[in-house]
Parts: structure tokens; C-alpha cells; sequence
């Protein structure tokens, strides 16, 4: 009976055991789930953080290639500013201790310029015009400093706002006087052809210079004009009265 007993419990156990492993199964199956889920979720992470390092990265690549291209454009632009200074310094770079002044024969006249034909006539003739100034200066003479020059000479044109006209008169390939328009300037105002040098407007030595003078204009002037008119008429008007009643009384 003991032993009946013991093989029952044995059978019951026996039993028993299968459910225990048929229980176990699903909960395995869920950490396994779980596991996988875990594993699926480090590994995104860990991908969107690559992700996001690599954006960082590609960033800061993108930062620093516009670092160098800003540094490189900015290097250039004074490499520029730099080149322009020494071409600057080369155009005014005339040593006038040194070099030697030519003779620049200058031609001014108020209103208008003298024509290529007064030139002609003046070669043939070796007649030139009277109001010729004769000057000693350099290629880089610019033409305010050449107005200031004939400004000396000249006492009307030394009034404020006074504009000078330059125009070259030069032989063409024909052999005739032409002209060429230099520039213009104004007295006692700047203005953008200040700085202009002779060497700049295919000047040579020998050309011949003719400078048209502008006196500003004088508001009052017209006024005052017509109002000496007026004042002069009214002073008229009396004496016709007089001898319109002078009239009267012979009749």
C-alpha cells in the first residue's frame, strides 16, 4: 500500500509537471517579446543618434566651409583694396623734384571754348590768341589744380562757383586740330573730376589746352534790370502829363 501510495503521488507529480511546462512556455515567449522590443528600441536610438551626430557634423562642415569661403572672399577683397592702394600710389607717384616740368600752353575764355579752326589759323599764321597762359607742370597735374593755376591768372574766374571746362585741342592723324572734352571742375565746390590727371585723358606733351570759364549766375541781376526800367518809366510819366496840360491851354 506504501508503495501504491508512492506510485500515485509519483503519477500525480507526474501529471502535474506537464502543465507547469505548458504555463511556462507563453510567459518565456512574452520576455523574449520584451527583449526583442528592448533590442529594437536601443537600436533605433542608437541610430538616431548617429543620425544626429552626423548632422552635427555635416554642420559643422557645412560652418566651416563657409568660415573658409567668407575668409577667402574677404582675403581677396583686400588682396583688392590692396592693389588698388599701389595702383593709386603708381598714378600720383611722379616725382616732381626729379622729373622735369613740361610747358603746357593753356587758352581760356569765358562762355565757350576756342575751336580747332582758331588753332589752325593761329599755325598757319603763328598767331595765337592773346589770353594764352603759359604753364610748367607735370603728367599727374589734375584739373582742379590746373583751375586753381588759371584762377591765378585770371581775376574773374576766381568767384565762387565758377566752372572750368577742359578740352584738349590736339592734331588728329589727318594733321587738322581737333578737340576733346577733358573734364570740367568748380571753383570753391567738389566735384568728381577733381581728381582727373592729364595722364588719364590720353593727353601728350605738345596738345594745347583750352579751358571754357562759367561764371556762376547772379539772381539779381535780371531783377534789378527790370526795376531799373520800371523806376526809369515812372520818372518819364510827369512830363507827359505836363505837356498834355500845356496842350490844353493853347487850345
Amino acid at each position: 500500500s506504501t508503495r501504491g501510495t508512492t506510485n500515485m503521488a509519483d503519477g500525480d507529480e507526474k501529471k502535474d509537471a506537464p502543465e507547469k511546462t505548458e504555463e511556462a512556455k507563453p510567459e518565456k515567449k512574452e520576455e523574449d517579446k520584451e527583449d526583442v522590443k528592448e533590442e529594437k528600441k536601443e537600436t533605433e536610438d542608437k541610430k538616431d543618434k548617429e543620425d544626429k551626430e552626423d548632422k552635427e557634423d555635416k554642420d559643422d562642415d557645412d560652418d566651416n566651409d563657409n568660415d573658409n569661403r567668407k575668409s577667402k572672399e574677404r582675403s581677396e577683397k583686400r588682396k583688392r583694396e590692396d592693389d588698388d592702394d599701389s595702383g593709386k600710389s603708381k598714378r600720383s607717384s611722379v616725382n616732381r623734384e626729379k622729373v622735369c616740368p613740361f610747358l603746357l600752353r593753356v587758352f581760356p575764355q569765358f562762355h565757350e571754348h576756342h575751336r580747332p579752326v582758331v588753332f589752325e589759323r593761329a599755325a598757319r599764321n603763328n598767331e595765337f590768341p592773346e589770353d594764352e597762359l603759359n604753364m610748367y607742370t607735370w603728367m599727374d597735374a589734375t584739373l582742379k589744380e590746373l583751375s586753381m593755376l588759371v584762377a591765378a591768372g585770371n581775376e574773374a574766374a576766381c568767384r565762387k562757383g565758377t566752372r572750368f571746362s577742359f578740352s584738349g585741342i590736339y592734331r588728329d592723324r589727318g594733321g587738322s586740330f581737333s578737340s576733346r572734352l577733358l573734364g570740367s571742375v568748380k571753383n570753391g565746390t567738389e566735384t568728381r573730376d577733381d581728381s582727373i590727371q592729364l595722364r588719364d585723358t590720353r593727353f601728350q606733351i605738345g596738345d594745347y589746352l583750352s579751358v571754357a570759364l562759367f561764371p556762376p549766375r547772379q539772381m539779381g541781376q535780371d531783377s534789378g534790370a527790370a526795376r531799373d526800367k520800371t523806376n526809369t518809366s515812372r520818372r518819364e510819366s510827369p512830363p507827359r502829363e505836363r505837356s498834355r496840360s500845356r496842350r490844353e491851354d493853347r487850345r
